[in-house]
């Protein structure tokens, strides 16, 4: 869900139809890739930055996610960490919303103390 793409880069994939940002846009299920066996990832591209304006209008915008992965063939005991963007918009509240719990991972930076 982060424009940034980072997982995606991290794993060697790409995505040249945009397959997440038409999923939400069109309440379609996610488009999965194969990463190993019990690993799957849907890729994320710059162009998922032009859903968090476009959904700002739209009612129910903070369930698309939730709808996505509704619409997939997830087993029983899946476990979906969502990348999310480092800001409170849309593409965020989406994650937070579908989410069953939540882990911050949090670098200390910038105003530490080292004496």
């Amino acid at each position: 869900m982060d424009p940034q793409a980072r997982p995606t880069r991290a794993f060697g994939l790409a995505d040249e139809t945009d397959g997440l940002y038409h999923a939400l846009t069109d309440r379609a299920g996610l488009p999965a890739k194969t990463v190993s066996r019990n690993l799957t990832l849907t890729p994320s591209t710059v162009e998922l930055a032009r859903a968090e304006t476009e959904l700002l209008s739209e009612t129910g915008r903070e369930f698309f996610l939730r709808t996505s992965l509704e619409r997939m063939a997830l087993p029983d005991n899946a476990v979906v960490p969502p990348d999310c963007p480092p800001s409170l918009g849309v593409l965020s509240v989406d994650c937070l919303t579908m989410a069953g719990g939540m882990i911050a991972v949090i670098q200390p930076s910038g105003f530490d103390f080292t004496p």
